[in-house]
């Protein structure tokens, strides 16, 4: 068994990219031959030995993949993970969404990244180590590069789905009104359309995931900070955002957890990101809320495109996932 899981690691290093790096939409021409991958969002297979896994490299590994994602008001992975030793990785195990895979006894070591080999849309991450040892080694020194590949794959999946199926119609009314607007997919609907606000979501009984894109004129020497990007969301969510009762309305929640903001560069964009968690005022609600900030220098002025999420009842990783891919799309109007 071991020849066989050597022979293997070596095909997979003829093949494989030597880093991490931002997922591709297809990975060449074979995706459409491929079958369609199995799991849910959000899952991960790991492919050990039983005794890695009980030990410091399983531990490493939780910490890298499974550590806590940020901003929900309850404690939720990155990824639910699922292991599997080697010698029981076969059939529909190949077919998993998310695999990552760690070889020991290895004469070529390092972290290799794939797409679509045997599934797709699918995302594969390989450690070839020497010992235990080099695999705690090699997971602590590519800690971020394995969870942005998985995460940014499982976004670009989404991207995907919403593109596929993106609601024209409602997209179009944003665009025309605010000049900008993400891409809505099919079953979410406009709830609010004002001249600087659009609220579009999707609603059951105990799930409420929103899009918002609004927007506020700046100064030509406007230089985005936390506390202002804040003041300006309160400010507008105050009036455009109601809850049922008298009074009622969504503000930033501070104190427990405190928004954090950082820029992102995405494609040939830059724009700052800011997560959060939101309650309403005079109300018993809240929730996680994600929003992008992007600068309009010709019109001077700030659009933002912000998801929310309401789910008392369920976890929320994977509706924070959905509204996240969806302000991914937002363009501005051609």
């Amino acid at each position: 068994m071991k020849y066989v899981v050597k022979f293997i690691a070596w095909v997979w290093v003829l093949f494989m990219v030597a880093s991490c790096g931002q997922p591709k939409h297809e990975e060449g021409g074979s995706k459409s031959y491929l079958p369609k991958v199995s799991g849910k969002p959000g899952d991960l297979l790991v492919v050990v030995d039983r005794e890695s896994w009980n030990g410091e490299v399983g531990a490493q590994l939780r910490d890298v993949v499974a550590a806590d994602y940020p901003m929900l008001p309850q404690r939720e992975p990155y990824f639910t993970l699922y292991n599997v030793p080697h010698n029981a990785f076969s059939g529909s195990f190949y077919l998993h969404r998310n695999i990552l895979i760690i070889n020991l006894n290895q004469d070529t070591t390092g972290v290799f990244c794939r797409q679509n080999v045997w599934a797709a849309p699918q995302a594969i991450v390989q450690v070839n180590a020497k010992d235990r040892k080099d695999a705690l080694s090699l997971l602590q020194d590519n800690d971020r590069k394995i969870l942005d590949f998985f995460e940014n794959t499982e976004r670009s999946r989404s991207i995907q789905s919403n593109r596929k199926f993106n609601d024209v119609s409602v997209q179009q009314e944003v665009m025309n009104r605010l000049g900008a607007a993400p891409m809505y997919p099919t079953g979410f609907s406009l709830k609010s359309l004002r001249e600087n606000f659009a609220w579009v979501s999707q609603e059951s009984t105990y799930v409420n995931q929103s899009i918002l894109v609004y927007s506020y004129p700046v100064a030509p020497d406007y230089a985005f900070t936390l506390a202002d990007l804040i003041a300006r969301r309160d400010s507008i969510l105050r009036v455009n955002v109601p809850g049922k009762r008298e009074g009622s309305y969504m503000y930033t929640a501070q104190g427990l957890a405190e928004p954090t903001m950082r820029w992102i560069k995405s494609g040939n964009r830059s724009f700052v990101e800011v997560r959060g968690l939101w309650e309403l005022q005079n109300d018993f609600m809240g929730g996680p809320f994600v929003l992008h900030a992007h600068m309009d220098p010709q019109m001077n002025r700030v659009v933002v495109v912000e998801g929310f999420v309401y789910a008392p009842k369920y976890d929320k990783r994977n509706y924070v996932r959905n509204v996240e891919s969806i302000i991914y799309t937002f363009d501005w109007k051609k």
